[in-house]
């Protein structure tokens, strides 16, 4: 199987313009059947997933705060300056992966990143990945017609104090962490090289029936369409 992957920085991005520009890759992938990895940053913006609901996942809204409903899985997040969001873009039904074997690639190559960079993390029955001090990764996930939109965002050096405005993945109260507290000082764009190189070689590693993980997991992080 050719894995063959392109990867696009886009800095620091709108989010609807972030929309764009996965729908834009949608149509390439598929017609190219060449998978395309986004990189970017947004400006501040509250997101709800298709189990979000605006009454209940938000405590108050942040000052300068935009805030979108989207279709991917998941509940509210926060997007903003700092934080390292992905969306891999990819061919997954001709790649002859499964949305659950996905969703453990992902895990398991940002996994890999966060250890690389010293930090050690691990899943709960919440979606993401977590340290000892918080939550660190959030994973929410769209397969449309064979083909993964959205994504990953790892907190870098973003502010973490708007995320007790919400209900994090449907918790209150969440302890957030970034790489920030993990003495990172690395830009955004080198961090995405090396993320995107270990899912390179993650992907060379995979068959649909390498990636294992439970149904209970897996099934909170992404949305079929």
């Amino acid at each position: 199987m050719d894995f063959s992957l392109q990867k696009k920085w886009l800095g620091l991005t709108p989010y609807q313009e972030g929309l764009k520009q996965q729908e834009r890759a949608l149509e390439y992938v598929k017609s190219d059947h060449e998978g395309v990895v986004l990189g970017l940053e947004h400006p501040n913006v509250i997101t709800l997933g298709v189990r979000g609901r605006e009454d209940l996942d938000l405590i108050q809204t942040p000052e300068n705060f935009e805030i979108v409903k989207i279709r991917r899985g998941g509940q509210a997040t926060i997007h903003n300056p700092g934080q390292l969001v992905i969306y891999p873009v990819l061919p997954l039904r001709e790649w002859g992966l499964g949305a659950r074997d996905y969703v453990c690639l992902l895990t398991k190559a940002t996994k890999t990143f966060l250890k690389g960079l010293g930090v050690e993390s691990f899943e709960k029955g919440e979606p993401g990945l977590y340290t000892d001090s918080g939550k660190i990764v959030a994973f929410g996930v769209q397969i449309s017609r064979g083909v993964s939109l959205h994504g990953l965002a790892i907190n870098v050096y973003n502010e973490l104090s708007p995320f007790k405005n919400i209900q994090v993945c449907g918790a209150q109260g969440q302890a957030m962490d970034s790489l920030r507290n993990h003495s990172c000082q690395a830009p955004l764009h080198e961090l995405f090289d090396e993320w995107f190189s270990i899912l390179n070689y993650s992907l060379l590693q995979t068959t649909s029936r390498s990636a294992q993980c439970t149904d209970d997991v897996a099934s909170e992080h992404f949305l079929r369409t």
